[in-house]
């Protein structure tokens, strides 16, 4: 699965909280900075600035469980993050990480 989107509306933070890595909120001028409390997809940050931080796409992984009767199966899905439209590296930044 891959997330798309324009630059700054939280693809990276949805991706973190879809794969249960846990946020911690900080308050900056009245303005809410997410950062990742553990280790876990440590490669991939959130953005503070006005600027992109997702320079190349990051890979999260999750757990979810399959669905049927008998034992509970859990199955592995990878989802790609990808750096936003309008990002403010440029269109070549974005195309290249394609190649």
């Amino acid at each position: 699965m891959a997330v798309f989107g324009y630059t700054k509306v939280g693809k990276t933070t949805s991706c973190h909280l879809l794969c249960g890595s846990p946020l911690r909120a900080f308050d900056n001028n009245g303005e809410l900075i997410y950062k990742p409390t553990t280790s876990r997809f440590s490669q991939a940050k959130i953005g503070a600035t006005a600027e992109s931080e997702t320079e190349i796409p990051n890979i999260f992984e999750a757990q979810i469980k399959e669905k049927g009767v008998g034992p509970v199966k859990m199955k592995k899905i990878c989802i790609l993050d990808q750096p936003g439209y309008g990002d403010s590296y440029g269109f070549h930044r974005i195309f290249s990480n394609g190649y």
